[in-house]
């Protein structure tokens, strides 16, 4: 966690690979493993932008949540730096 949100702050795009389906998202198009962008984080929340959705929009989720989405499709992160 400490590591996304640092990536985060320098300005990196993180993309994380979770299994949706441990994610509480009513609007998901799909139960399966996604990738997701995480643009932000407060002190309990991911802010992400969220391809899972029918149409791309930003989602909060609980950090404990999103970790545990993250572990349960092999925990693979993804950062992109310039």
């Amino acid at each position: 966690m400490g590591e996304i949100k640092r990536a985060i702050s320098e300005g990196h795009a993180v993309h994380a690979y979770v299994d949706s389906s441990e994610l509480a998202n009513p609007f998901h198009a799909t139960k399966d493993n996604i990738f997701i962008r995480i643009v932000g984080y407060t002190d309990t929340h991911f802010t992400t932008f969220d391809t899972g959705f029918r149409t791309e929009q930003k989602f909060n989720y609980l950090i404990s949540d999103f970790m545990k989405a993250l572990e349960a499709s092999g925990g693979d992160v993804f950062y992109f730096r310039d």
